[in-house]
């Protein structure tokens, strides 16, 4: 064009539909190969905002569920054929054809593992938008939500929750940064240890404190001794009920 940048001309609706399946297959690849996520200092608090990042995850998360599905078909297929059982191709061509895939107890080498939504003015309200994306990333293991003054209790709760119970998927969540978002209290403090305990049974060693690098820092909130050691309890609790 006369302003020097790139310009895409559609003729028809096939044009429109084979460039748009174009920048899907692009995205794929690149979702795929995507390790980190940063906004720091982006306001979620925008229309939309929010909105747009919930999708744009739970298609991240689509991309990874694909992936693993062809993973475990081809390990499939390859031990079928170096037991001599078949030198047939994968069964099912894609994925819409296969049958529901276990997911994997440990997170995929590939994925999206980080998500930083540092200062982001992040709410309750964006947070309750954005967590059933988070439970569908089986390759996430840190999300850091520090810095977010807006942030309550109420939403720390219902991530805590749902990422304890979505069923289906295991979030590998080894980090949950929730630092200087100070009205996040004691009133969470047992539905972390609730989702922590679930941690420990995997393997996977969460504990509260306010040193950074902790795996469930807490620095700058509003959770007080008393609450820290009421995390203490109630993960002791829930853990010495699953023995």
């Amino acid at each position: 064009g006369e302003s020097g940048l790139p310009v895409i001309a559609f003729t028809n609706a096939s044009d429109c539909s084979r460039v748009a399946d174009l920048y899907e297959a692009y995205a794929r690849l690149f979702v795929k190969s995507l390790k980190e996520l940063r906004l720091e200092t982006v306001s979620l608090k925008g229309e939309g905002a929010a909105s747009f990042l919930a999708s744009f995850l739970s298609f991240v998360a689509d991309c990874l569920e694909e992936e693993a599905g062809e993973l475990i078909n081809q390990e499939e297929v390859a031990g079928a054929v170096r037991k001599g059982k078949s030198k047939r191709k994968p069964k099912y061509a894609s994925l819409k054809k296969a049958p529901a895939i276990p997911r994997p107890s440990r997170p995929p080498s590939f994925g999206l593992s980080k998500i930083v939504l540092f200062g982001t003015g992040l709410t309750d309200r964006e947070l309750t938008e954005l967590t059933p994306a988070f439970c569908r990333l089986s390759s996430l293991t840190s999300l850091h939500l520090s810095n977010n003054e807006d942030l309550t209790s109420e939403g720390v709760t219902a991530l805590a929750d749902a990422l304890s119970r979505h069923p289906g998927v295991e979030v590998p969540l080894e980090l949950l940064d929730l630092s200087w978002s100070p009205q996040v209290d004691d009133r969470c403090v047992e539905a972390l240890a609730r989702w922590a305990a679930g941690r420990h049974r995997r393997g996977v060693k969460v504990w509260m404190d306010k040193s950074e690098g902790n795996s469930l820092y807490v620095e700058g909130t509003g959770i007080t001794d008393k609450g820290e050691r009421l995390f203490a309890d109630t993960l002791k609790h829930e853990l010495n009920q699953a023995i």
